[in-house]
């Protein structure tokens, strides 16, 4: 999976994601181009089967992007977008967040706050994401 990133992104977040993908037995190459102009030839360069983009500065560049479905288009690989905007483009697909319903959640948590129906223990972070998984 070819992932393009910016010289900034690498951090310890990303070498996480990387390592819990190789134990999956998922190849995560990152894809390092300073520029837009640059992208296409820094795909070109890596062995991948699938383009997927991320919410990042440098791919969500209209150039960048373009180039990421020139490249997907030329190999015949699939190219996940960020934007539903790049499916009309040539995208396979677009992951992408419920922006509306992220906003009812924190609405929803905001009033909780207010009316004081939170404690101590339930806004702790570890807590909320045990409720959300019981949900799923």
């Amino acid at each position: 999976v070819g992932v393009l990133i910016g010289p900034g992104d690498y951090d310890s977040s990303w070498q996480r994601f990387v390592n819990r993908a190789r134990n999956m037995n998922i190849s995560i190459v990152s894809i390092t181009s300073y520029t837009p102009s640059d992208v296409y030839k820094s795909f070109a360069q890596a062995n991948i089967d699938l383009v997927w983009m991320l919410n990042n500065k440098i791919s969500l560049n209209l150039l960048s992007a373009e180039a990421m479905i020139r490249y997907s288009l030329d190999k015949k690989i699939p190219f996940f977008a960020t934007s539903d905007s790049l499916v009309s483009r040539g995208a396979l697909i677009c992951l992408t967040n419920d922006y509306a319903n992220i906003g009812r959640q924190a609405a929803s948590l905001a009033r909780k706050i207010i009316s004081r129906k939170f404690t101590k223990n339930t806004l702790n972070y570890q807590n909320y994401i045990k409720k959300i998984k019981k949900k799923i």
